[in-house]
């Protein structure tokens, strides 16, 4: 990992310029306050298929993903096995199989563990885990990742690169709800 002014260019129809969610970022975040102990979080990357939720303040005991964007499913629950442990989680991570989703979840906390009225205090994050820019004869939207095309450029022929973490590249904003 290394910091570059080599800025990505993940495609799609929207540029930095017109983001909500800090300078040369293409995540946008929306934050409400529900009650004492929940909020809802929408999260939109742009030209992304993941985005992540991290807490930082506190774990959340519950959460709800409202797959349509107004209200949660019904039914919708972990899988068995996987039930929510009693410390909660202290991250929560979106997948869509379709380009550009807008991620509506509900939160939840404990108010006893967040100390009264507290601010709910956290990170969202979206990563971009294609390489769209090096495929040769494939359909290209114009995505490049400029750093990691320099790294490619100069490293030798026997040396490969490899990641340690879901994305090639993150975009990440901090919140407080």
């Amino acid at each position: 990992m290394w910091e570059s002014d080599l800025l990505p260019s993940p495609g799609g129809s929207s540029s930095p310029e017109n983001n909500e969610f800090g300078s040369g970022s293409w995540v946008l975040l929306n934050t409400t306050r529900l009650t004492r102990s929940s909020a809802l979080l929408r999260v939109k990357g742009t030209n992304t298929r993941t985005c992540k939720v991290f807490f930082d303040s506190w774990n959340i005991t519950r959460f709800e993903v409202y797959p349509d964007g107004d209200s949660p499913r019904e039914g919708m629950r972990l899988l068995p096995g996987y039930e929510m442990p009693v410390e909660g989680f202290s991250s929560i991570a979106m997948s869509s199989r379709t380009w550009d989703k807008e991620f509506v979840v509900e939160v939840g906390w404990d108010i006893d563990v967040a100390g009264g009225d507290e601010k709910l205090k956290g990170r969202v994050a979206c990563e971009w885990a294609e390489y769209e820019s090096a495929t040769i004869g494939g359909v290209s939207s114009g995505g490049k990742i400029p750093a990691l095309e320099e790294a490619l450029t100069f490293l030798p022929r026997w040396a490969v690169v490899s990641k340690t973490n879901d994305g090639l590249v993150e975009a990440w904003g901090d919140f407080v709800v």
